[in-house]
This record gives structure tokens, sequence and C-alpha cells, in this order.
């Protein structure tokens, strides 16, 4: 799965079903975790489906789950993102400080912290990002917040320049 290879991935799952075995919420994350690392356009469709057979086989998603998910969101449209994150909630799986990492920088479209340093660089940064995306960075902030949810640099980082921004 660390290679991205989404069809070796889906190879291993169905080796479970031709054994008669059964595949774990692990083995499914790592799967998922193969469309995240994958360079292909649409992974997010292929992470989308292996989550949905995961529910199917009636597996409950965890963290590492929704964290895998959301990553193999990079180049995903905004609302198939927040639909992660609303998926997430509606199952009561909680956000740790890596998934709140892992959605913000999915959210604005980074897959590493490049151009994220300093509270002034982050500014200048998200200023390139439609008010839906801030709205929604504030959103998962303020949940983390709330669930006391100790939040990572990088995070904290992001809130500060919204808060410079203005955005609540």
């Amino acid at each position: 799965a660390e290679d991205g290879d989404i069809a070796g991935a889906a190879s291993f799952l169905d080796m479970f079903y031709e054994r008669n075995l059964a595949p774990q919420i692990h083995n499914f994350n790592s799967a998922i975790n193969a469309c995240q690392k994958s360079r292909l356009l649409g992974r997010h469709c292929a992470a989308e489906f292996l989550f949905n057979k995961s529910i199917e086989v009636n597996l409950q998603p965890d963290v590492i789950t929704f964290n895998n998910l959301a990553a193999a969101h990079l180049d995903a449209p905004f609302d198939r993102l927040q639909a992660v994150r609303h998926q997430m909630q509606a199952r009561g799986v909680q956000a740790d400080r890596i998934f709140i990492e892992t959605y913000l920088l999915t959210l604005f479209k980074k897959p590493s912290n490049e151009d994220l340093a300093s509270v002034a660089t982050t500014v200048q940064t998200l200023r390139e990002f439609h008010d839906d995306r801030l709205l929604e960075a504030a959103d998962v902030l303020k949940d983390a917040k709330a669930n006391n949810v100790a939040i990572s640099r990088l995070s904290k980082t992001i809130d500060w320049a919204l808060q410079r921004m203005h955005i609540k």
C-alpha cells in the first residue's frame, strides 16, 4: 500500500474473499492508504469505493480509515472532501490531531506543509482559496477545540492565520 499500488491493494483484499476469510478494517485502511499514495487522478473514487465496501461488510471505520480517506481526496472536489468529514461525524468517530492536520492540508491542496511555515506565509497561502474552504477549516478547528483535541503546530498556525484573516 505504501507504494500507491491501488490494483495490488484491491487484489490483496480479494484474496481474503477467495479464501473465505473476513478482512478487518486495518486491511481496508491499508488499501485506502494505497489510494492516498497513488498519483492517479480519481484516486479518491477508488478510496471511496473501498470505504463503501468496508461498510458493506459491516466493518466500523476508525480514525485511521478517515485519515487515509481524506488524504486520498487531495485532488477531489471540495464537496467530496467535506463528505468524508460528515461521514466521520455521522459514524461517531472522533478526530485526532493527525486527522485534523491531514484534513487541513488536503483542504488547502497541500501534500505537505510547504508554504505554511509561519502565520504570515500561511495567510498569503490561504488568501488563494475560496471562502468555503476557509470556513470549513475554521469549523474543523472549532470542533477540535470543542472536543479538547490537542492540535499540531501546523494546525495552530492555520488557526492563527484564519483568525488574522477574520475567518470564524
